[in-house]
């Protein structure tokens, strides 16, 4: 699929062409057998070898998990797992920020030029090269909208008309900068080429709207108090990962939101880097291994189960 490059000026639900809700329509729209759409999703039910209507499962992670999040007021989703995402636009607590009420920066766009090594990922013990991204590139940071605003089409008071919140599960990471319990303010000790400084030297807002565990309860529906597992009989619910339980390369502002995978060339360049824009980064073990909720076995074999088992028609 393709979708436009994620940026704060489309980072509402409504009001332009790259919105939220147009974009995650473009994506997922799927009206049933028949549907000619050109939507990946209904691309993707048109083949041959696919049965769209044993059941759909969506998954997404960061802005994925947002645009997913809309996915079932499109198409007949059955299950959904979201991954370190949330209901309150990132960068709440910056100088464009909703909840530091310091907007000195609002209307401003800066450009930088980052060097991202060509990627490569661990299988056992083989290394395989991905394909390259541009040796610079230049990222563009825009305020349009204010960090901290609400993502009201990813909370569950608008989720839940689609899709119940017994089809849905959610995994945040309280040691994330971008839907969790930090945020960080750029170190030029560090060098422009690091976009954020190692997380011990990050803030956090543990009592702010936007902490991991109040963007989890407003996502999902549920709420658990300050209980990190929050996962129902049924498997439904949310799960907040800690620290610990990430591992890795946790003094990078960017392992906790990728928690799913682990660093494997460290460099001053990687604190402000997800660890799949670095060389030879690899699925995090303990991930892989857990048998806890927020783990890959638990969380895929829930989504699995779950879109095949037969839902009532929702509202749409």
């Amino acid at each position: 699929m393709e979708m436009p490059s994620r940026d704060f000026a489309a980072f509402s639900c409504t009001g332009s062409e790259n919105s939220l809700i147009n974009v995650s329509r473009n994506i997922f729209a799927y009206r049933g057998p028949g549907d000619r759409q050109s939507t990946a999703l209904s691309t993707m039910c048109r083949r041959e070898t696919a049965d769209c209507s044993a059941g759909i499962a969506v998954h997404g992670l960061s802005f994925g998990g947002v645009l997913s999040s809309i996915a079932p007021r499109f198409a007949p989703v059955t299950a959904m797992l979201r991954w370190a995402s949330g209901v309150f636009v990132p960068g709440g607590h910056s100088s464009c920020g909703v909840f530091s009420r310091n907007y000195t920066r609002c209307g401003t766009t800066r450009t930088e030029t980052k060097v991202v090594p060509q990627p490569s990922i661990k299988v056992g013990n083989e290394v395989h090269m991905l394909p390259p991204f541009n040796s610079s590139h230049e990222v563009t940071e825009y305020t349009a909208v204010k960090g901290g605003a609400e993502i009201r089409c990813a909370m569950d008071v608008e989720v839940s008309r689609f899709l119940p919140q017994e089809r849905r599960r959610l995994v945040n990471a309280h040691a994330d900068p971008e839907y969790g319990d930090y945020h960080c303010v750029s170190n030029s000790e560090y060098g422009e080429d690091v976009s954020m400084p190692p997380l011990d030297q990050c803030l956090t807002h543990l009592d702010a709207p936007d902490a991991c565990l109040n963007q989890t309860r407003l996502s999902s529906g549920r709420d658990c108090g300050e209980d990190d597992n929050c996962i129902a009989m049924d498997g439904s619910g949310y799960y907040a990962v800690t620290r610990t339980q990430v591992g890795g390369f946790n003094a990078s502002t960017m392992q906790g939101h990728n928690f799913h995978l682990h660093f494997d060339e460290v460099t001053m360049d990687n604190f402000g880097l997800p660890p799949q824009h670095t060389r030879g980064y690899f699925v995090n073990p303990r991930f892989a291994e857990t048998e806890e909720a927020w783990g890959m076995g638990p969380g895929f074999d829930w989504l699995a189960a779950t879109a095949r088992r037969p839902m009532p028609s929702m509202r749409r």
